[in-house]
């Protein structure tokens, strides 16, 4: 480089160069400077050159005697990344990986027909197998079949498919049902809301389920605020297997298996074999890249259909098994009003039912509750407000 090259001409002609350009340019500054130009080079413009000379043997004399390509070198097989803190089974402390203390592996099955992408396809088996990557041990499974009301009729495609019958919906719960019977299900395991220490990781293989399948069914069966908050992001179980395996192709379950040596164990395409087969891969993989390897992969875009994670499981089972199904609800005071009950009476339980504004739905609310007052409404409108001046509610 020119010792005046600060911003002359020649610099800014430098620059702008092509790199073959460059080249000459900058032997001819060294030319003048006296400069060593062996190892002098912008952008690598001689890199091909030095590549070529390490292929050509000298002689004694110093002059190419013959010219042979070097064998190309095997390429390394790649090695399964390791945890923090040593071997590939690690635990981080506390839980599982990634915060997570629970693995839930799900897969649903829908309604469908051969060649027929506009089918409006219906949830008809819910399953989930509950893994505790900490002991590699199933804690629990979750199984129902759903009853279809779009079309409860299943086509021949679909029972060949995942072998399951018309009995078997018929007498099935709805959607709606299910997902409050799952909703359940997942808060005596103490991880309905997704979030603390009970913080549970959803595994599927794809994201067709969640992404695509539940959102529509939901959107047109207009359900909102009836799914459990943990099912709002999940992994893609093909995410880890490329990482992990070195794949650069996303493989089916049965493709996974394969390569991982592990047999599949029932009916493919029925949800709860499913579920039991990608547990198998998600251990398997966690025992080979560690349990961090195992994370979330996807969030869920629209979240009309979640519930806020506010305990309201909870409160529909105390209430429902407080009060009968057939009492109605009383009339909710006013914010502003000062009626209240006398010291004398008991405070009770009281169901909420379908709370509805110019014959639409009003979506999901917030129920919050303590010693001495109910609020029960959204960030942007207050539903109703009760103050309890009698007893204290019980603990729960």
């Amino acid at each position: 480089r020119s010792p005046d090259a600060g911003s002359s001409p020649r610099t800014f002609k430098l620059l702008t160069a092509r790199p073959r350009q460059q080249l000459s340019e900058l032997r001819r500054i060294a030319s003048i400077h006296g400069d060593d130009m062996s190892h002098t080079s912008t952008g690598d413009p001689g890199g091909h050159r030095r590549k070529r000379q390490n292929r050509v043997q000298t002689g004694s004399a110093g002059s190419p005697s013959s010219t042979t390509r070097q064998p190309r070198q095997a390429r390394q097989p790649r090695q399964p990344r390791q945890p923090p803190g040593g071997g590939g089974g690690g635990r981080a402390a506390g839980g599982g990986g990634n915060g997570f203390r629970y693995w839930l592996v799900m897969d649903f099955e829908a309604t469908c027909e051969k060649d027929d992408r506009s089918w409006p396809n219906e949830i008809i088996e819910f399953p989930a197998v509950l893994v505790d990557p900490a002991t590699r041990q199933v804690v629990d499974e979750f199984r129902s079949m759903v009853r279809p009301t779009e079309r409860p009729t299943l086509t021949q495609f679909c029972t060949e498919l995942t072998s399951i019958t018309q009995d078997q919906v018929d007498s099935a719960p709805e959607l709606k049902e299910v997902l409050q019977s799952f909703d359940a299900w997942l808060a005596t395991h103490g991880i309905s809301e997704g979030e603390g220490d009970g913080r549970a990781l959803s595994i599927w293989c794809g994201d067709w389920d969640l992404k695509t399948c539940l959102p529509r069914e939901c959107a047109r069966k207009a359900l909102r605020g009836v799914v459990p908050p943990v099912l709002r992001q999940w992994c893609n179980i093909k995410f880890p297997f490329c990482e992990v395996m070195g794949s650069k192709k996303r493989r089916g379950m049965d493709g996974m298996l394969s390569e991982l040596r592990i047999e599949l164990v029932g009916h493919h395409h029925l949800g709860i074999d499913d579920s039991r087969n990608i547990a198998k891969i998600a251990l398997a993989l966690a025992a080979r890249g560690g349990v961090e390897s195992i994370a979330a992969t996807s969030h869920a875009s629209d979240v009309t259909m979640y519930r806020k994670g506010n305990g309201l499981v909870s409160a529909r089972e105390q209430a429902a098994e407080a009060v009968d199904d057939d009492i109605s609800s009383p009339a909710w005071p006013s914010q502003s009003s000062s009626s209240s009950p006398s010291p004398s009476s008991s405070p009770s339980l009281i169901t909420i039912g379908n709370l509805q504004r110019d014959k639409k739905p009003t979506g999901a609310f917030d129920l919050r509750c303590d010693r001495q007052n109910i609020h029960l409404g959204n960030p942007f409108k207050m539903i109703a407000h009760a103050h309890i001046t009698s007893a204290p509610l019980p603990h729960h």
